[in-house]
Protein backbone atom coordinates (compact mmCIF):
# COMPACT_ATOMS: atom_id res chain seq x y z
CA UNK A 1 0.00 0.00 0.00
CA UNK A 2 1.24 3.45 -1.07
CA UNK A 3 2.23 6.04 1.66
CA UNK A 4 -0.80 7.96 0.47
CA UNK A 5 -3.58 4.96 0.49
CA UNK A 6 -1.83 4.14 4.04
CA UNK A 7 -2.71 7.25 4.79
CA UNK A 8 -6.21 7.89 3.87
CA UNK A 9 -6.97 4.29 5.01
CA UNK A 10 -5.94 5.47 8.90
CA UNK A 11 -7.93 8.71 8.14
CA UNK A 12 -10.81 6.63 7.67
CA UNK A 13 -10.21 4.25 10.49
CA UNK A 14 -9.80 6.97 13.12
CA UNK A 15 -13.58 8.54 11.36
CA UNK A 16 -14.97 4.98 12.39
CA UNK A 17 -13.18 5.04 16.08
CA UNK A 18 -14.90 7.97 16.99
CA UNK A 19 -18.64 6.89 15.73
CA UNK A 20 -20.87 7.04 18.93
CA UNK A 21 -23.57 5.03 16.80
CA UNK A 22 -24.67 3.45 20.11
CA UNK A 23 -27.01 0.31 18.78
CA UNK A 24 -29.21 -1.46 20.53
CA UNK A 25 -28.82 -6.19 20.39
CA UNK A 26 -30.16 -6.68 16.87
CA UNK A 27 -29.16 -4.27 13.78
CA UNK A 28 -29.44 -4.80 10.11
CA UNK A 29 -28.69 -2.44 7.20
CA UNK A 30 -26.93 -2.18 4.32
CA UNK A 31 -23.85 -0.92 3.78
CA UNK A 32 -22.48 1.19 0.04
CA UNK A 33 -19.09 2.01 -0.86
CA UNK A 34 -18.17 3.70 -3.74
CA UNK A 35 -14.24 5.28 -4.76
CA UNK A 36 -15.49 8.55 -3.99
CA UNK A 37 -16.98 7.64 -1.01
CA UNK A 38 -15.34 4.28 1.01
CA UNK A 39 -18.07 3.31 3.78
CA UNK A 40 -16.54 3.56 7.18
CA UNK A 41 -18.62 3.12 10.21
CA UNK A 42 -18.35 2.32 14.20
CA UNK A 43 -21.15 0.93 16.05
CA UNK A 44 -21.31 0.92 19.79
CA UNK A 45 -22.72 -1.97 21.91
CA UNK A 46 -22.74 -2.68 25.24
CA UNK A 47 -22.08 -6.40 25.88
CA UNK A 48 -23.03 -8.46 29.03
CA UNK A 49 -21.33 -11.36 30.53
CA UNK A 50 -23.07 -14.36 29.29
CA UNK A 51 -23.71 -12.76 25.87
CA UNK A 52 -22.11 -13.58 22.27
CA UNK A 53 -21.61 -11.00 20.10
CA UNK A 54 -21.97 -11.60 16.26
CA UNK A 55 -21.86 -9.46 13.49
CA UNK A 56 -22.14 -10.60 10.23
CA UNK A 57 -21.02 -9.17 6.29
CA UNK A 58 -22.01 -10.67 2.72
CA UNK A 59 -19.63 -9.31 0.99
CA UNK A 60 -16.52 -10.52 2.45
CA UNK A 61 -13.81 -9.24 -0.24
CA UNK A 62 -14.49 -5.48 -0.24
CA UNK A 63 -15.07 -5.04 3.20
CA UNK A 64 -13.01 -5.37 6.93
CA UNK A 65 -15.45 -6.13 10.28
CA UNK A 66 -13.34 -6.09 13.60
CA UNK A 67 -14.60 -5.57 17.29
CA UNK A 68 -12.25 -3.25 19.14
CA UNK A 69 -12.25 -1.43 22.77
CA UNK A 70 -13.11 2.08 23.63
CA UNK A 71 -9.63 2.65 23.92
CA UNK A 72 -9.18 1.48 19.87
CA UNK A 73 -7.41 -1.56 20.79
CA UNK A 74 -8.24 -4.70 18.46
CA UNK A 75 -10.32 -7.30 20.20
CA UNK A 76 -11.04 -9.75 17.29
CA UNK A 77 -11.24 -9.42 13.72
CA UNK A 78 -13.88 -11.03 11.37
CA UNK A 79 -13.22 -14.67 9.85
CA UNK A 80 -14.29 -15.69 6.32
CA UNK A 81 -16.77 -18.97 6.46
CA UNK A 82 -18.95 -19.88 3.60
CA UNK A 83 -18.67 -16.46 1.63
CA UNK A 84 -19.34 -14.14 4.68
CA UNK A 85 -17.39 -12.13 7.00
CA UNK A 86 -17.88 -13.78 10.47
CA UNK A 87 -17.34 -12.09 13.91
CA UNK A 88 -17.88 -14.07 17.04
CA UNK A 89 -16.70 -12.16 20.36
CA UNK A 90 -17.31 -13.45 23.96
CA UNK A 91 -16.05 -11.14 26.68
CA UNK A 92 -15.63 -12.69 30.52
CA UNK A 93 -16.72 -9.01 31.86
CA UNK A 94 -19.29 -6.33 30.86
CA UNK A 95 -17.79 -4.54 28.42
CA UNK A 96 -18.91 -1.54 25.39
CA UNK A 97 -18.07 -2.81 21.88
CA UNK A 98 -17.06 -1.17 19.23
CA UNK A 99 -18.03 -2.53 15.50
CA UNK A 100 -15.58 -1.14 12.89
CA UNK A 101 -16.99 -1.63 9.36
CA UNK A 102 -14.65 -0.51 6.70
CA UNK A 103 -14.86 -1.13 2.79
CA UNK A 104 -11.37 -1.63 1.56
CA UNK A 105 -10.02 1.47 -0.67
CA UNK A 106 -10.86 1.55 -4.23
CA UNK A 107 -13.82 -0.63 -4.48
CA UNK A 108 -17.47 -0.31 -5.52
CA UNK A 109 -19.72 -2.38 -2.84
CA UNK A 110 -22.67 -2.85 -1.33
CA UNK A 111 -23.19 -5.20 1.63
CA UNK A 112 -25.88 -6.59 4.19
CA UNK A 113 -24.48 -5.73 7.77
CA UNK A 114 -25.29 -7.35 10.86
CA UNK A 115 -24.99 -7.08 14.78
CA UNK A 116 -26.36 -8.85 17.56
CA UNK A 117 -25.95 -10.70 20.80
CA UNK A 118 -26.93 -14.51 22.00
CA UNK A 119 -26.70 -16.02 25.25
CA UNK A 120 -23.77 -18.46 26.00
CA UNK A 121 -25.06 -20.95 27.47
CA UNK A 122 -22.71 -23.26 29.72
CA UNK A 123 -23.62 -27.02 29.99
CA UNK A 124 -22.91 -29.98 32.35
CA UNK A 125 -19.11 -31.22 31.95
CA UNK A 126 -17.78 -27.41 31.03
CA UNK A 127 -18.92 -27.47 27.29
CA UNK A 128 -20.26 -24.26 26.01
CA UNK A 129 -21.95 -23.06 22.56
Amino acid sequence: MTPEKLGRWNNLLSIALKDNVVTNKHTAERAISSNQKPFTAGYLINLQLGEVLMSTVDSQDSWILEARDLDGDLLQDARLKNDSLILNYKSDKNIKVRIILQAKLETESTTDFKIYTLPQYDFPGGRKR
